[in-house]
C-alpha cells in the first residue's frame, strides 16, 4: 500500500528542524495537535519530575 505524504506538512516539518526544534518537539506537535497543548503538557510533565 503506497501512502502520499503532504507536501506542506513535509515542507513545515523540514523548516522545524532547520530552525532547530527538537524532532521530540516536532511529534509531540503531531499528537496533540496543537502548540499550545503540547506546550502545556510539556510544562506539566517538568512540574511533576
Amino acid at each position: 500500500m503506497e501512502r502520499k505524504l503532504d507536501n506542506e506538512w513535509v515542507d513545515l516539518i523540514i523548516q522545524a528542524k532547520q530552525v532547530g526544534i527538537p524532532i521530540e518537539e516536532i511529534r509531540r506537535f503531531l499528537r496533540e495537535g496543537t502548540l499550545a497543548k503540547a506546550a502545556h503538557l510539556e510544562n506539566k510533565n517538568v512540574v511533576n519530575e
